[in-house]
């Protein structure tokens, strides 16, 4: 074989191996910004052509094969299959009713990226079904072709939307209208005209509506006749009236079917929340807003028992008022202001048999309260505390602190897993201690007593902070430290606004 025969065959042989080993690598994208990793990564194929300038002719001998170690490896998320990166995209909405639609947001954001992703957003009707009605200030012919391009991606999808009165929004009520039996969440800001128009729609059948929240200033309409609507929804399980006003008719209508009531504000009497609450029997998560406790005396009343309420939160200055008249044995999760009477807790707590699993306290307290509350066993099994603490707060942060040597059984707080503190003066290192304490790396921490997995510490010091003075370095330090080791933790000081 002459020379030439063997470098043409050498060349063919070079090129069959090279061929094999292009077949077995991947495409690759990267968003990179550095000019030659894009450069390099935008190509087709993971090879860098690199040509000698003096013998530019000769391609297959100036024709380089970077090593594969030296090739920047694809992003992970470039790996996930469809329906992993689909999840992702899901968790990508906001968790807001009614979003705006925007191109700065998902779901439209994420067609930007590249073709994959907008095929994977597209195949995913739940991504287009949670929006906003009105666009703008003015409804216009254009936000009504947008939002049937939503409907239409969200296929049969039961609709989230966001309802608000806006000049010229019948083209865009058309659209929705035409998808009536698909509203599942609504969200209603009503006036006069555009209350009406509501009353009209909850006439309509079949109407499979689960949750309705309303807001409105305007009380020169029936909202009587609202609620009497509402209260025959036969899906309906979850309502929040937002109003600056609390219709009597709202109060004293039975909802048998209710699982979720929210009253925003400061709305309900003391004898309002109990009527409220009695009569949702089947209510699971209650918010009542502030209760004013100060403009009547209370109708006596005998216990009344809510078997299935979970959740309860309300601000009130007289809490026991309402603690006092009710027994809540599925009770897990519980945000409330301070009884005067700090038994009223353990009393309703015995009567109960409840085992809480969350429990925020929504007031200033000082070290005996506070340890007297954390002391009760209704609250050994909680695993997430919120506590704002005063006077003798050194005392609440050594008895929070875990001491090793002191059996399960007879641990404060054994299975507590996030921690809300907010604390005005306390020695400067103690918080990290009670932190450290109850926390383990998470090859370690599945076992008994848990250990903590989010805290968030607010420092709320007395002004006026002095210039130059550098606030809880030691805590700062924990923190620091132990968000490097992998606990998710946040915290801030009133200090922070005053330059070192």
């Amino acid at each position: 074989m002459t020379q030439s025969n063997r470098s043409d065959h050498s060349s063919q042989t070079s090129l069959h191996q090279l061929r094999d080993q292009l077949r077995k690598w991947t495409c690759i994208k990267n968003a990179s910004r550095n000019p030659e990793t894009w450069k390099l990564t935008r190509l087709p194929l993971q090879i860098y052509w690199r040509r000698r300038r003096a013998d530019a002719a000769d391609v297959h001998a100036n024709l380089v094969l970077v090593p594969e170690s030296a090739v920047p490896s694809p992003a992970y998320i470039h790996t996930l299959p469809p329906e992993l990166l689909g999840e992702i995209f899901i968790h990508c909405l906001s968790s807001m009713q009614g979003l705006y639609i925007t191109i700065r947001d998902a779901p439209m954001l994420l067609c930007q990226i590249c073709g994959h992703w907008r095929q994977v957003a597209l195949s995913l009707p739940v991504l287009w079904s949670n929006f906003r009605c009105n666009l703008g200030h003015e409804a216009k012919a254009s936000h009504a072709r947008l939002l049937q391009l939503f409907v239409d991606r969200s296929h049969r999808t039961p609709l989230s939307l966001a309802l608000t009165p806006a000049p010229g929004l019948d083209a865009t009520m058309k659209v929705l209208l035409a998808n009536l039996y698909r509203w599942h969440d609504v969200r209603v800001d009503l006036d006069a005209e555009f209350g009406q128009l509501f009353l009209g729609i909850l006439c309509e059948e079949p109407l499979q509506l689960e949750s309705v929240d309303v807001t409105t200033c305007a009380r020169n309409w029936d909202v009587d006749q609202l609620i009497s609507r509402l209260s025959g929804l036969p899906s309906l399980r979850r309502l929040r009236w937002g109003a600056d006003f609390l219709p009597p008719s709202l109060l004293n209508t039975a909802w048998p079917r209710l699982t979720d009531i929210k009253i925003a504000g400061r709305l309900l009497s003391i004898n309002d929340s109990i009527t409220m609450l009695s009569n949702t029997p089947a209510v699971e998560h209650a918010a009542l807003g502030f209760v004013d406790t100060s403009s009547e005396t209370l109708t006596y009343r005998p216990l009344i028992t809510l078997q299935r309420l979970r959740s309860l939160e309300f601000h009130a200055y007289d809490a026991d008022a309402i603690l006092n008249n009710f027994t809540f044995p599925s009770l897990l999760s519980l945000a409330t202001s301070q009884p005067h009477d700090r038994h009223v807790l353990r009393r309703l707590g015995e009567r109960s048999s409840w085992r809480l699993e969350v429990f925020n306290m929504i007031a200033t307290l000082d070290a005996e309260e506070a340890i007297f509350y954390l002391r009760l066993p209704s609250m050994q099994s909680v695993t997430s505390l919120g506590l704002n603490t005063g006077a003798g707060n050194d005392e609440i942060m050594t008895f929070l602190t875990r001491n090793p040597e002191i059996p399960f059984e007879a641990a404060i707080l054994p299975y507590l897993t996030r921690l809300n503190l907010t604390v005005e003066k306390t020695a400067d290192g103690a918080i990290g201690k009670i932190i450290v304490s109850r926390w383990l790396p998470q090859n370690l921490s599945a076992g008994l007593p848990a250990s903590l997995k989010n805290v968030k510490s607010w420092f709320h010091d007395d002004w006026p902070f002095e210039h130059g003075v550098e606030y809880h370095p030691v805590d700062i330090a924990y923190f620091t430290h132990l968000a490097q080791e992998g606990l998710d933790i946040s915290w801030d000081c009133g200090c922070s606004v005053v330059p070192l």
